[in-house]
């Protein structure tokens, strides 16, 4: 029963006890992937997603870079098509990796906490938590 609850929690407010509400301002920046479908992502691999000025995302899924559009429209989200280069890595990074890239590409609505992190959610299981990075 607590893991359904904390699952609920996660959903509208990442089980970190942060209230995260729906974007009002455009999403801009460099972010670390933190977790992934439920599931933290190891800091080792350095997953970074980062916003741009014109619709640009571009990132590194652990393995390989990655690179598309976006689209935002308040608390709305469409990313991709992604594009990423074609590096192999160890099976469990790529596992990681195409989680990361699934999980983007599905995304459709988006919430941010008071302190920056972004939670990212399309259908089921795709959501995927962001950590701002500092600038």
């Amino acid at each position: 029963m607590r893991g359904l609850v904390c699952m609920a929690a996660f959903i509208s407010a990442g089980c970190s006890g942060a209230a995260f509400s729906a974007a009002s301002g455009p999403l801009r920046g460099e972010f670390a992937v933190v977790e992934v479908d439920g599931a933290a992502v190891d800091a080792s691999l350095s997953a970074t997603v980062a916003f741009e000025d014109q619709g640009a995302v571009t990132g590194d899924a652990g393995c390989n870079r990655f690179g598309g559009s976006f689209k935002q429209d308040g608390g709305s989200i469409s990313i991709g098509p992604l594009m990423s280069s074609r590096r192999a890595c160890e099976p469990v990074i790529m596992e990681t990796e195409r989680k990361i890239l699934a999980s983007l590409q599905a995304s459709r609505s988006l919430a941010v906490s008071e302190d920056g992190v972004v939670l990212l959610s399309g259908d089921a299981p795709h959501r995927i938590r962001l950590q701002p990075l500092p600038r």
